[in-house]
């Protein structure tokens, strides 16, 4: 499942994210830095009664013919052409930040519902896809932290996570892979903790204070659920400012709550942990783009040894960003020497403890790789860039060792400093930019070695983002190929070996009110494309099936930024 989160702070696109692809409705069961008691951890927080039992919202009354998941004509938009698979989409109408509700509409055999109302106020939110079939809204004005089950019946449960009352922030910090638990981070203008709350088909369970056994004047942050998503790792701060790493329990029968770290009086940077929860790494001392000291700590010993140093590479005098790998191999680190020259280094875990440091930018990238890198999702390949000139390289790390670095973008044409690798690691997405004019490319990346790169896009002289399904078959983009043309939507198939040819998507845009596509979003499979248009009034947006060849307006009227659609069979 691919969502993506935008503010783009202005009064066309503020807040976006769309999350496609489910196939049940009706409330049956449907599916990244990286950042108790003494005997087994600390005693849960008394929950509310709204913590447990869910809560429907009724039809907002500007909609008083209520909510129709029949099939039956709605008065806010209309759908042409063949009827295709049932979507539902929810968005923010655009009213006063402070008293913003979360609506809906579902789109049955063609036909779109009247908007009902998911949340009454959501203020100004966030929004996040969990799992296969949970959403999470963040309010930010009453720090309320709501959980909406997309995949029920019309209009979909939602329930109100347990926060402290006290709260004037709460939000999502983690989850697992199948949403299951999430951990939220409350906080006041004192302290924060973290809460883990269990996330069942019928709803949330008894949250779990994580961090109880705590100071109450503790902050806690940069989290990361470890070892089988029973324990949590985290940064916490005391009232003077001394920093800690500690273990906490993330439900009532894991371990209790352990310190892993304390470094009173020096900065520490982290935790960083593997894809396998097994891996941490922090650094400490100095400054977080020049730290002194770099650890490594082995989570799966029993018991969890002590912290091992990684080691600075001979003419390296500090240690800027770390990237452990997906797998839990080794991890990828910056170091900084003298005259601000920068080295990318590969650090091998071998039985649970750092192993030689080698250096990645050899030969005439030595000194040259300042950027943070970027692993693939297999762990096959560490990408990275060099810095004047701008291109972009990757390693093939084999058996843990990496290879030498190749150069994917051409050099001289200034490129991404890391690509947006495809959730099956066959290939690599990146812009790059001459002249003014941005191309969308994309490197094969299936094979032992690189393959040729690929113009994907036109040349485009104005270019907004690009977007790629999770199936890696479709890519759509919004630009335009002349400065003077109006924005518009392409999509192109990428199934292939090599991309076919855009193709132009939106239709009926007012050249002469200047109106123009600011956004594209797909489905998982690409069946669906939404696309927003800015117009003098707000968004106009426009659902595409492309099985089917409809388009439909969503929404009559202006609504926001925000929008999430979800399949239903």
């Amino acid at each position: 499942m691919r969502c993506l989160w935008i503010d783009r702070g202005s009064a066309s696109l503020r807040n976006v994210m769309v999350c496609l692809g489910l196939t049940a409705c009706g409330g049956d069961d449907v599916p990244t830095e990286n950042d108790s008691s003494s005997e087994g951890g600390s005693s849960s927080d008394t929950a509310s009664s709204a913590t447990v039992n869910p809560t429907t919202t009724a039809v907002d009354e500007s909609s008083s013919s209520g909510a129709s998941t029949d099939g039956s004509e709605s008065e806010s938009g209309t759908g042409t052409g063949p009827s295709g698979p049932d979507v539902r989409v929810l968005f923010e109408p655009d009213s006063i930040a402070n008293d913003r509700p979360l609506d809906m509409v579902d789109i049955i055999d063609g036909v779109q519902s009247a908007p009902v109302t998911v949340i009454e106020t959501t203020g100004t939110a966030t929004y996040e896809r969990v799992g296969e079939h949970w959403l999470a809204v963040a309010a930010v004005a009453n720090a309320a932290v709501s959980v909406v089950d997309l995949a029920s019946a019309s209009p979909p449960m939602t329930w109100l996570l347990d926060t402290p009352k006290a709260a004037t922030n709460a939000r999502v910090v983690d989850t697992n892979a199948d949403g299951s638990l999430w951990v939220v981070n409350s906080s006041d203008d004192t302290a924060a903790d973290l809460h883990a709350h269990p996330i069942a088909d019928d709803g949330p369970g008894l949250p779990w204070h994580i961090d109880g056994d705590l100071d109450p004047t503790t902050s806690s942050g940069d989290v990361a659920l470890v070892l089988g998503d029973t324990r949590v790792a985290f940064r916490a701060y005391d009232a003077d400012d001394g920093a800690s790493i500690w273990l906490g329990p993330a439900r009532s029968d894991a371990p209790a709550l352990e310190q892993l770290v304390q470094v009173p009086g020096v900065a520490l940077f982290g935790p960083s942990v593997d894809g396998t929860g097994t891996g941490l790494v922090y650094r400490t001392g100095g400054v977080p783009t020049a730290a002194e000291q770099a650890w490594f700590v082995d989570l799966a010993s029993d018991p969890i040894g002590e912290p091992q140093p990684i080691t600075l590479l001979a003419d390296k005098q500090s240690f800027g960003s770390t990237r452990p790998a997906p797998d839990g191999s080794g991890v990828a680190m910056t170091q900084e020497g003298v005259e601000d020259t920068v080295d990318l280094v590969w650090v091998p875990i071998e039985d649970g403890a750092p192993g030689t440091t080698a250096l990645v930018s050899t030969g005439a990238l030595a000194g040259n790789a300042p950027f943070t890198p970027a692993w693939s999702p297999d762990s096959r390949w560490l990408a990275f860039a060099s810095d004047e000139p701008r291109t972009l390289y990757v390693s093939r790390i084999d058996a843990g060792v990496p290879g030498e670095p190749i150069a994917v973008s051409e050099p001289g044409i200034a490129a991404d400093v890391v690509p947006d690798f495809t959730a099956d690691s066959s290939h690599g997405y990146y812009l790059t930019e001459q002249l003014g004019v941005t191309t969308v490319m994309r490197v094969p990346l299936a094979g032992d070695t690189p393959g040729e790169a690929q113009v994907v896009s036109a040349g485009l002289e104005r270019f907004q983002q690009y977007e790629i399904t999770t199936s890696g078959d479709l890519l759509c983009y919004v630009g335009s190929e002349a400065f003077e043309d109006l924005l518009g939507a392409w999509c192109v198939d990428v199934s292939g070996d090599e991309p076919a040819a855009p193709v132009r998507i939106d239709e009926g845009l007012d050249a002469e009110a200047e109106e123009e596509v600011v956004q594209v979003f797909l489905s998982d499979d690409g069946n669906y494309v939404l696309y927003a248009v800015g117009t003098d009034e707000g968004l106009r947006k426009v659902l595409v099936d492309r099985t089917t060849g409809v388009s439909m307006s969503l929404v009559d009227g202006e609504t926001s930024g925000y929008s999430l659609l979800f399949g239903l069979r």
